[in-house]
């Protein structure tokens, strides 16, 4: 009984100890299973997250890229825009320097080609050598009252000298006379002391006779060199003098060999530029009659066809005219046969092709009108090509007068002041009214 209690309770402890590791082991699986749905469910939130990350990160490359192609095109297009700008300014500025460059080279042109111009620069010329020739005038005669200043002192130096020299003279020769009376005195004197010894005064006075006419013949010798020496001074200063006149004549004829070369040298040049400038006229006037023969020959031809044109459209419309009445007759016959078809009344059929008559009437009014409306609208368009080419040409003329006066103006304002008082009268009378109008 006790063994077979131990089995139940073996068996039933037994069955208690698997129950509870079912329990165990279901409780295991269980927290197991839990944990694999943990993982599972952790793995799928991180894949769903990095799945949310990368598609995040794909918009925002994506956008990137959008955005870095909409900046390349962009950059492209602005790139692009102001290449544009710089092509369109570049061309702008080229197109602008070729019209002044035409401009500029149409203004020399008239400048060159200006009578006008050529006539006050010629003036101008004129003026600049009268002034030139004023100046060596001028200086000619400063140069003349120099020398004449000079020659005079020179004169009035020699008269000084001369002077001076006979003072000198003249004081030498009272001091050698006083000399001579002293000792002619204290000769009479010895000779009164010694006429008591009548032999010794006798030779005595025979001999200071002699002294005396020695003493004399010494003072007229001396005289006499001393005038020979005036003399000799005399002539080496009219020698002197004569060689300053021919130095002077020389220098002045050297001066006006110079200055007669200069002027023929001046002449010479003028008559060169005058060479020139008549040679370029003429090539200028003949290039000028050749544009004005061309365009003639241009406007002739242009006439001639035109006059062609309008002579073909004359034939042209009387063809046309000999068609429309040889269709009207054909239509008005082929209408007539018709209506003699149709009708067998001859009222009826006059009726009827008097109204035909009238159609066609108004019809070749119409195409008569047409044709003179196209002739009156042809006739106006070549009023009006004239209007404008006369139009053109007054422009021209009247930028050519602005060209020359603003030309001569400039040449007046750098000149002028240069050449006040060698101008001519007119260019000094045109000169003092625009001074006069500027001042207004």
């Amino acid at each position: 009984m006790m063994h077979r209690m131990t089995t139940r309770q073996v068996e039933k402890t037994m069955a208690d100890r698997r129950s509870k590791e079912a329990e165990n082991a279901e409780l295991t699986r269980y927290a197991s299973s839990n944990q694999q749905q943990t993982m599972a469910n952790k793995s799928d939130m991180g894949v769903l997250a990095k799945r949310r990350n990368n598609q995040a990160f794909q918009r925002n490359a994506e956008a990137m890229l959008e955005e870095r192609s909409i900046a390349v095109e962009r950059d492209a297009t602005r790139s692009q825009r102001t290449r544009d700008q710089n092509d369109f300014i570049a061309k702008a500025l080229e197109e602008e320097r070729r019209t002044q460059d035409r401009k500029e080279r149409e203004i020399q042109r008239i400048c060159e080609s200006s009578e006008e111009l050529r006539e006050l620069e010629s003036m101008l010329k004129v003026a600049y050598v009268n002034k030139e020739r004023a100046v060596q005038q001028a200086e000619r005669e400063t140069l003349s009252q120099i020398e004449v200043a000079r020659e005079k002192a020179i004169e009035v130096q020699m008269e000084y000298d001369r002077q001076r020299s006979l003072v000198d003279m003249a004081a030498k020769e009272f001091g050698k006379r006083v000399e001579a009376v002293a000792s002619k005195q204290s000769i009479q004197q010895q000779m009164l002391d010694r006429l008591k010894l009548h032999e010794e005064a006798a030779r005595e006075a025979e001999m200071d006779k002699h002294k005396v006419d020695t003493i004399m013949r010494k003072i007229e010798e001396e005289d006499r060199l001393e005038q020979e020496k005036r003399e000799r001074i005399m002539a080496v200063c009219n020698l002197r003098e004569a060689g300053i006149k021919e130095k002077l004549a020389e220098k002045k004829k050297r001066e006006d060999e110079l200055f007669l070369a200069v002027e023929a040298e001046i002449q010479r040049q003028r008559k060169e530029e005058d060479e020139f400038a008549r040679l370029r006229d003429e090539l200028w006037e003949e290039e000028v009659l050749e544009a004005r023969r061309h365009k003639e020959r241009e406007r002739a031809q242009k006439k001639q066809a035109d006059k062609e044109d309008m002579m073909r459209s004359n034939d042209q419309q009387q063809v046309l005219k000999a068609q429309l009445v040889a269709e009207q007759k054909r239509k008005e016959d082929e209408y007539n046969e018709f209506l003699k078809r149709k009708f067998a009344s001859e009222e009826r059929r006059a009726m009827e092709m008097d109204m035909f008559r009238r159609r066609q009437k108004e019809e070749y009014k119409l195409s008569i009108a047409a044709q003179n409306q196209h002739k009156q609208a042809m006739y106006h368009h070549e009023l009006e090509k004239e209007r404008e080419e006369a139009a053109r040409i007054a422009d021209e003329e009247a930028f050519k007068r602005a060209v020359v006066e603003e030309a001569k103006r400039r040449l007046l304002d750098e000149h002028a002041a240069k050449l006040h008082g060698y101008l001519p009268k007119g260019v000094a009378k045109e000169v003092y009214q625009r001074g006069h109008m500027g001042s207004r």
